[in-house]
């Protein structure tokens, strides 16, 4: 339990902050690491790792409806 704790807090520490702009190499990279994970889904709490959009919502989303 200690060591889930402690990865726990290492990973909020290093992970993404909301509106943190990533490279392109760093975007690569990310996806990369999240494919040798056991579950790539969601994070060590249980949240998405991954959003779905169909192509309308994106659509909205850049104001081409």
């Amino acid at each position: 339990v200690e060591e889930v704790g402690l990865v726990t807090a290492v990973c909020q520490t290093i992970s993404l902050r909301s509106g943190q702009a990533l490279t392109t190499a760093q975007m690569e990279q990310l996806i990369h690491n999240l494919e040798k994970c056991a579950d790539p889904f969601t994070d060590p709490q249980g949240n998405p790792t991954f959003i779905y959009l169909s192509v309308a919502q994106l659509a909205r989303e850049f104001g081409k409806i």
